[in-house]
């Protein structure tokens, strides 16, 4: 689950994961990953504790309007989620391995950002995780 998600609203989402993955989406399958909004549930019939996997890794990407300056606008987004990465993996947050945290962008606008890991990989392997992330962001749209 998410690093700001209460234990109650938790299990609650993970209830729905696992109903949701083994019935609808992924009956017979051996392994699979669904990530709702406040939670991740991945099973498989291979050791993947502890063991950094970005092959299988993504990124997501909502814009609903368009971007007046989408140069001035990746720039911003690169330097909040460093930010964040940095605050994510340091000893002092590596309960949690989360950060959340705003910057106001070109247009006065405001952008939002998140980054987790999950708690079983290392802090260097998340950290190299969430950078190999940033540095997907396009410099211009």
């Amino acid at each position: 689950c998410r690093g700001n998600i209460d234990p109650e609203g938790c299990n609650s989402c993970i209830r729905n994961c696992t109903l949701d993955i083994v019935e609808k989406c992924c009956p017979n399958a051996i392994d699979a990953i669904i990530w709702y909004e406040n939670s991740q549930l991945c099973y498989s019939n291979t050791d993947f504790f502890g063991h950094l996997n970005v092959k299988d890794s993504g990124n997501w990407f909502w814009i609903y309007d368009k971007v007046e300056e989408p140069k001035a606008f990746n720039q911003k987004l690169g330097r909040l989620l460093k930010n964040l990465t940095s605050q994510a993996t340091t000893e002092t947050n590596s309960k949690f391995m989360f950060a959340t945290g705003n910057i106001t962008s070109t247009d006065q606008n405001m952008i939002y950002g998140l980054v987790q890991c999950t708690r079983d990989t290392s802090l260097a392997d998340s950290s190299q995780c969430l950078i190999s992330s940033i540095s997907q962001i396009p410099s211009t749209c």
